[in-house]
C-alpha cells in the first residue's frame, strides 16, 4: 500500500517551489501527495511577485474533501500568510482528531527577501499550530525571526543558543538548516529534548536553490511515513537533496536560477516509454 501525503501551503506557478514542488517531491520518494492550497502566489525562480491568501473557509473545505476520502500517513505545512489561516487550519486539524505526524516549514521569506508572514502573527503560530506539530524546520533567517531577535551574521558558537531558545516552544523535534551559515560544509541541526544530531555534507555551490527548503521538508515528511524516525528521516531526505541539487544543471527550463531535479532517478533518458 502506497502512503498518502498532504501538503498544506502556498503555489509556485513554475512549479520549482511551494505546492507544486511538494507534490513532485512525494512522488519521486514513492508516496502519493494530495494537495490544500492556502494562497496563490505569483513568483518565478528569482522573485515573488504577488501573494493571494484564499478565504480560511474555502482552506478548511479543501482539507475536509481530503480527509473524508483518503486517509493521511502524514502532513506537510509550508506557507500560511496569516492569522485567519493559520487558526483555521489548527482549528481543523484538532477538530479532526489527526494524529500523523505534522512537519512545519516556516517559511518567511521568499529567497528575494519578500516577508511572507508579518511577525505580528508569530504569536499566532506558537499558540495555535506549534503544540500539534511533530518537526519544524526553519533556516536561519527563520529561527531569528520566530524568536524575534535581528542579527545579520550567525557566528557556528550561537547556534546552540538558538535551539535552545526555540526548544522553548515544546515541539518535539526541530531542524535547523545550516545552508546560510558560511564554510564549506552544510550543517544542519536535528534536536529533541535529550540531544542534538548534526548532518554534515559537503556544501553544493550552485545557484539553483529555489524551492530547496520546500523539498527538503517535503522530503522528510513522505520518508516519515515510511520508516516513522525522525533522525533516519532527516538523514534521507538531506541525500536525496543533494542529489536534486547535484543533477539540477541536466535540466534547462528558468532564464536565471535552474529548477532543482526532483526526478533525477527517472530523467536519466528522456525516452517517452
Amino acid at each position: 500500500m502506497i502512503n498518502n501525503i498532504m501538503s498544506i501551503a502556498g503555489t509556485d506557478p513554475i512549479s520549482g517551489a511551494g505546492i507544486q514542488s511538494d507534490i513532485k517531491t512525494f512522488s519521486a520518494l514513492k508516496t502519493y501527495g494530495v494537495s490544500v492550497i492556502t494562497s496563490i502566489i505569483s513568483q518565478n525562480s528569482f522573485e515573488v511577485r504577488k501573494i493571494f491568501p484564499l478565504n480560511p473557509n474555502l482552506v478548511v473545505n479543501q482539507m475536509n474533501a481530503i480527509f473524508d476520502d483518503i486517509y493521511i500517513h502524514a502532513i506537510k505545512i509550508g506557507v500560511l500568510v496569516n492569522d485567519k489561516i493559520i487558526k483555521a487550519i489548527s482549528t481543523n486539524l484538532q477538530k479532526k482528531r489527526i494524529k500523523c505526524p505534522i512537519i512545519f516549514d516556516p517559511i518567511l521569506f521568499s529567497s528575494n527577501g519578500k516577508c511572507l508572514l508579518k511577525i505580528k502573527y508569530i504569536k499566532s503560530l506558537k499558540e495555535n499550530l506549534f503544540p500539534l506539530l511533530t518537526l519544524i524546520t526553519p533556516n536561519l533567517f527563520e529561527i531569528l525571526f520566530l524568536i524575534k531577535k535581528i542579527k545579520n551574521k550567525i557566528l557556528k558558537k550561537e547556534i546552540y543558543l538558538l535551539l535552545r531558545e526555540i526548544r522553548d516552544f515544546n515541539i518535539p523535534w526541530v531542524l535547523l538548516k545550516g545552508g546560510h551559515l558560511k564554510g564549506k560544509k552544510c550543517i544542519d541541526f536535528l534536536c529533541n529534548f535529550k540531544k542534538i544530531i548534526k548532518f554534515i555534507s559537503k556544501k553544493i555551490n550552485n545557484k539553483n536553490i529555489h524551492g530547496t527548503g520546500c523539498t527538503f521538508s517535503s522530503a522528510i515528511t513522505a520518508l516519515l511515513s515510511k520508516y516513522n524516525n525522525i533522525p533516519i528521516s532527516v538523514y534521507l531526505a538531506k541525500k536525496y537533496l543533494n542529489k536534486t541539487l547535484i543533477n539540477s544543471n541536466k535540466l534547462n527550463i528558468t532564464k536565471k536560477n535552474c529548477i532543482i531535479n526532483h526526478f533525477y532517478k527517472f530523467w536519466n533518458n528522456f525516452d517517452l516509454i
